[in-house]
């Protein structure tokens, strides 16, 4: 019943959605402009990357957003000769899960797909198609922010998007423990 039957829906229902959304909610210690800036273009990068070791010879066109779940767009970017309107309303219809149910896009469809509903089933403004990732500051339940990618299949545009989250929270992590260190330096070189 996880086996959805459209092309653009195929994915395994393997992972429950309790485990996939747990296992995969990472906090960021704040969200900046500049935290968002580097967010969009390391994922640039890693999809310009991924996009370059592709056999076929047409590539994709891409559409990256980041935006505060208020509306306010952080960074976009379409790449590609085959980026579109398209890409962009599903982005934006991508968001729209993440904004309802506080969950990635691609763990909202693998829920209605294990209750056996389509992940078309939320309504024509929602696509519960991976590629929307919730961005989340320690401190907040909700999430403050979401990262969106269309263009590839779902299981790739989630995976880029949820990667960009995770180097920024682990990068944020790294910087506070290396300047409480130096302070902790500081602080025996004083005394």
């Amino acid at each position: 019943m996880c086996h959805a039957r459209r092309r653009h829906q195929t994915h395994s229902c393997a992972v429950p959605f309790r485990a996939l959304a747990l296992r995969l909610a990472y906090k960021l210690l704040e969200l900046s402009s500049a935290d968002a800036w580097s967010m969009g273009n390391a994922l640039r990068s890693s999809a310009l990357a991924l996009l370059s070791r592709r056999r076929d010879v047409t590539k994709p066109g891409l559409v990256f957003r980041i935006q505060l779940l208020s509306g306010l767009v952080l960074f976009q970017i379409s790449l590609g000769a085959e980026s579109s309107l398209r890409l962009m309303e599903m982005v934006e219809k991508k968001i729209n899960v993440v904004r309802t149910y506080s969950h990635s896009s691609l763990a909202i469809g693998r829920k209605l797909l294990q209750q056996g509903r389509s992940i078309d089933s939320l309504g024509p403004e929602y696509a519960a198609h991976g590629g929307a990732f919730p961005i989340r500051v320690a401190g907040l339940e909700a999430p403050v922010a979401v990262v969106a990618v269309s263009g590839l299949d779902q299981e790739t545009d989630h995976a880029l998007a949820r990667e960009a989250v995770r180097e920024i929270a682990e990068r944020q992590k790294a910087a506070r423990a290396a300047k409480a260190r130096e302070e902790m330096d500081l602080s025996k070189k004083q005394v």
